[in-house]
């Protein structure tokens, strides 16, 4: 995929008859689609197409996308398994100490004393903050994304360390 451009979701199924697509957010919030003027579909063959965003709205754990040429739900439904794209260059810069969930997913996870924990494979909302899922072969870890457990983000080298608190993983599972 070109560096210029993002994933931001992925295209689950149809909604209605009219061709609103139902978008599986990897942003922060299924609200970030408002702020768009358009997105870019990416189909199986990995070619990219550019469509209009008309409306965007939230229906429980997905985003409502109406897109300029799709108005029917057998159109809708030639999206499904689409990944939606946006450009890079329409990200807000962020504060300092501040990510976007794409530039932490595929870090490489490791602990103060250099040890290697696995790698960032997704991230989830929790209220109170994110939670990073490190997986390493077949094991899973869920990392709370606090001040107290994450120690330093090193976006250059793609490395996140961590401090381990007591109970945050059974030391026998490293």
């Amino acid at each position: 995929m070109d560096e210029d451009y993002i994933l931001i979701g992925k295209v689950v199924g149809a909604h209605g008859v009219r061709g609103v697509l139902k978008v599986l957010s990897y942003t922060e919030s299924p609200d970030s689609f408002k702020a768009l003027k358009a997105v870019w579909l990416k189909d199986k063959a990995g070619g990219l197409q550019e469509l209009r965003l008309e409306s965007a709205g939230v229906k429980g754990k997905v985003s409502l996308l109406g897109l300029s040429g799709v108005d029917s739900r057998t159109k809708a439904e030639s999206f499904i398994d689409s990944e939606v794209y946006c450009p890079r260059r329409w990200l807000e810069e962020l504060p300092a100490d501040e990510y976007y969930w794409h530039q932490i997913i595929g870090l490489t996870v490791r602990l103060e004393d250099g040890d290697v924990l696995g790698k960032i494979k997704a991230i989830f909302p929790t209220g109170s903050n994110d939670v990073y899922v490190v997986e390493n072969g077949s094991k899973e870890y869920l990392i709370p994304a606090i001040e107290d457990v994450v120690v330093n983000i090193d976006l250059t080298n793609k490395i996140m360390t961590i401090r381990l608190l007591e109970d945050l993983l059974n030391m026998n599972d490293i």
